[in-house]
């Protein structure tokens, strides 16, 4: 795979055949300011600087997917 490419789900278990995933992403949200009982998927249009803010912490911290 080129450095290009987006690897899938497939090419990385492929590749290392255990794979780290984030967690915990709906009380991330929280405690960023969302409000209890709002679908994490609202947040996404309501504050979309915050969610890439969590996921690429997740990337940071060596999450694959």
């Amino acid at each position: 795979m080129s450095t290009t490419e987006t690897p899938t789900f497939a090419g990385l278990l492929a590749e290392r055949h255990v794979l780290i995933a984030d967690g915990a992403t709906g009380t991330n949200y929280q405690t960023m300011g969302m409000e209890p009982g709002l679908a994490p998927e609202e947040w996404l249009f309501q504050a979309p600087d915050n969610v890439v803010e969590l996921h690429r912490a997740f990337a940071a911290a060596g999450a694959d997917i």
